[in-house]
């Protein structure tokens, strides 16, 4: 799932999803396309829910203010997403990403860390941000084809979905 979920957390959207689907099944006119746009609310839905469960516990009383989370530990999560596409390049633009975009260093700490260049690592950095703007537009293209696709398929009965 291009938005960073774990395996677990692509499972359960898609079982909530699928319930949706069930429950509406009489008045969707395209569910391949619903059941996809359905998945990704879930998704993240699950996300800031779980985001705001600490500060829903303490103001229930069933948690003291110091378990709220901290703004470091909020970057921390969002991290894990930019953490798990960067894990797609190749190793030495992986590298120089995670010390850039994620560990926040300039290119002189990362040349020092990764012992190149200055040079070598904004070429690294280039390519690796080239590399994720292409992931990430061949997800949404790979979306925008399922989603025409469901459009102009047709049912069991051989009639367009948008016609049932």
């Amino acid at each position: 799932m291009a938005l960073g979920a774990t395996w677990e957390e692509a499972e359960d959207a898609v079982g909530k999803a699928m319930l949706e689907v069930l429950r509406r099944w009489v008045d969707i006119r395209f569910p391949l396309a619903y059941a996809g746009r359905a998945v990704k609310s879930n998704f993240i839905k699950q996300r800031q829910h779980d985001r705001e469960e600490v500060a829903r516990a303490i103001k229930g009383g069933h948690e003291r203010p110091e378990a709220q989370p901290d703004a470091l530990m909020c970057e921390l999560e969002d991290n894990q997403w930019l953490e798990q596409i960067i894990g797609t390049l190749p190793p030495a633009q992986r590298d120089t990403a995670r010390l850039i975009l994620i560990h926040r260093m300039s290119t002189a700490e990362a040349a020092a860390e990764l012992e190149k260049s200055q040079v070598a690592i904004r070429k690294n950095l280039q390519l690796a941000k080239a590399g994720l703007r292409k992931l990430l537009q061949d997800q949404q293209r790979l979306e925008l084809e399922m989603e025409r696709r469901v459009q102009n398929s047709t049912g069991p009965d051989g009639r367009k979905l948008d016609d049932q």
